[in-house]
């Protein structure tokens, strides 16, 4: 009987993963006639196959359903567990740097004998994270679920839909953007692992085949698929906050908010900035319920500005290093203000060089930014958290947040609109007076 009934459940589950990937292409910008034909052309075989990844995630996931071996594990076993797991991604991350840096100086021939005892302990390290890697998703599935139900996500005992991530290589992204104006005009999802010589020339392609656009090849954290694409990385205070953000944007998928996710720019930083909002609170609450030692980790959630802000000027920013100490945050969000301002001037090349300067002296501060361009700020400007933003949307949502007793009751109003001008409506009258 027990069988039978996880067969039925995930029966309901493989259905609702159709639904959710079928809805999920709406989150792709559509690409249309002659910019649609010749991107294909561009990009060929680098794309990324999400179908051959989601059959091979979900049949992973049908076996540990009916092993289900977390059931027999009490909290501490689960919780060292999970950080043995982490510390082995660690060393595993050790281990390829030391591979790459030999093979960085030698011939290959000597690399490869010089890297042979890396290279073993590397091998055997990721047959061991291999033989615990679903026993480990299911533990942080689970974790994961009970702080969304106590923030009154659940039904009828149940978290809908199921929160399902995989640790793997995630696909890289191409973001193009107009260059007259920051856009998000498309998003390319690439094979994982793509050599930096190869995303170079693909940018260089398609910016001399679309000379009005500008591109970049980014790697990225997490993509909501289902399961979740998550990144392998032994941070949990990130790995927490990345689970609950992929999982709000399957639940929100259904609602106005996500369905009309790229409707529009705002739409899109609507539903992103909603997500990091969610990942943020839920992520706090797993690391401070399982993993306590880790709390002081945590990054500290903002004070909700008093009154809705209406321009990028009226945000209320975090406090920052005086003046004369350098801020990563505080100098990006002036080039994006400067390059925005020189853009609606029609100073394109002048914003492209102002950029380019820009970038070298973030550079030399050690922030490795390897293009910095009208894509860059499409893609990290889609976080209205992010300094890269140039819009007060960051700052209008946690106000709207801080106006809600809980998390849920946010997500229930925010999941309604499914365009920005009715969302600017209803703040209007919290907007903040010069």
């Amino acid at each position: 009987m027990k069988k039978t009934s996880k067969l039925a459940r995930w029966f309901k589950i493989a259905l609702l993963d159709v639904v959710i990937v079928i809805l999920l292409q709406r989150a792709d910008i559509p690409l249309t006639g002659y910019f649609n034909l010749h991107l294909s052309e561009q990009v060929g075989s680098k794309q990324f196959n999400f179908f051959g990844w989601e059959v091979m995630a979900m049949l992973n996931k049908l076996g540990m359903e009916f092993a289900a071996p977390q059931d027999t594990l009490n909290e501490s076993t689960r919780h060292d567990l999970v950080i043995a797991y982490l510390k082995g991604l660690e060393q595993a991350k050790r281990l390829r740097g030391e591979i790459e840096e030999i093979y960085s100086r030698n011939a290959p021939a000597q690399a490869a004998e010089l890297a042979a005892a890396q290279q073993a302990e590397l091998t055997q390290l990721r047959a061991w994270l291999s033989a615990r890697q679903n026993l480990v998703e299911g533990i942080l599935e689970e974790q994961t679920s009970t702080e969304l139900e106590a923030e009154g996500f659940g039904l009828g005992g149940y978290v809908w839909p199921p929160v399902k991530i995989r640790f793997t290589d995630l696909p890289m992204l191409l973001v193009i953007s107009k260059r007259a104006q920051i856009t998000r005009e498309a998003d390319v999802h690439l094979k994982a692992g793509i050599p930096l010589p190869e995303q170079i020339a693909l940018e260089n392609k398609i910016d001399g085949c679309f000379a009005d656009m500008r591109s970049l090849v980014t790697p990225i954290g997490g993509l909501s698929a289902y399961p979740a694409m998550i990144l392998e990385t032994s941070s949990l205070v990130w790995l927490a906050d990345t689970f609950a953000h992929e999982w709000a944007h399957h639940y929100l998928i259904i609602f106005p908010l996500g369905y009309n996710y790229n409707q529009s720019g705002e739409m899109t930083t609507l539903n992103e900035t909603t997500a990091s909002i969610i990942g943020r609170e839920i992520g706090q609450r797993i690391i401070l319920r399982y993993y306590p030692e880790l709390s002081a980790q945590l990054p500290p959630i903002p004070t909700p500005p008093a009154c809705a802000p209406m321009s990028a000027g009226e945000l209320i920013w975090p406090e920052e290093p005086p003046p004369d100490v350098f801020s990563y945050d505080r100098e990006m969000r002036r080039t994006r203000l400067q390059v925005d301002q020189l853009l609606e001037q029609g100073q394109v090349e002048e914003a492209e060089r102002y950029m380019e300067l820009r970038r070298q002296e973030f550079v030399e501060h050690g922030y490795k930014i390897r293009k910095l361009n009208q894509a860059y700020f499409a893609f990290h400007g889609s976080y209205a958290t992010s300094p890269a933003t140039g819009n007060p949307l960051g700052g209008q949502l946690e106000w709207l947040r801080g106006q809600k007793p809980t998390l849920r009751e946010y997500v229930r109003e925010i999941a309604r609109y499914g365009n920005y001008d009715d969302l600017k409506a209803r703040l209007m009258p919290f907007a903040c007076t010069p």
